[in-house]
């Protein structure tokens, strides 16, 4: 007994849409570890490259950062005040969610204060979602960050 074909084309359709799925997931797990990199480094234009033109961006104690030149100034203004940046990604959940990826994770690491010369250790909570542009990049849509505690052992 074979399948029908409305039911091999329904099947075929869930493989398309998970391999889909899976294919935006990595590109977007991919631009968030690569933002990383290039923040670690400082590189504010490197940075940008993975910005959407629509970008916004909630984060804590500010108000909403709004579209890609709102974000490079305040990306900016972060970069210089420190000196020595060394931060990783702790990837909690990874989802599609229609056109977009949801990722939630935890920023971890130190960086130096260029003022104070103080070694800040760092973790924050962050939830983004990942799109396509119209050149078919996956870039940050939608942003929000915000402290949280260290784990507890």
């Amino acid at each position: 007994m074979g399948l029908s074909y409305p039911m091999m084309a329904g099947l075929i359709a869930i493989t398309a849409t998970v391999g889909s799925d899976q294919r935006m997931e990595a590109d977007a797990r991919a631009t968030l570890e690569t933002f990383h990199v290039k923040g670690n480094a400082k590189d504010l234009d490197g940075l940008m490259e993975y910005i959407h033109d629509d970008c916004i961006v909630s984060s804590a104690n500010q108000d909403l950062i709004r579209g890609r030149e709102a974000f490079r100034n305040m990306y900016a203004r972060m970069l210089s005040a420190y000196t020595n940046i060394n931060l990783s990604v702790d990837i909690v959940e990874t989802r599609t969610v229609g056109e977009e990826v949801e990722i939630m994770w935890y920023t971890v690491g130190r960086r130096t204060n260029a003022t104070t010369g103080v070694v800040e250790n760092l973790r924050s909570a962050n939830m983004a979602l990942f799109k396509y542009d119209q050149a078919g990049k996956m870039r940050f849509y939608r942003v929000s960050n915000h402290p949280a505690e260290p784990a507890t052992p």
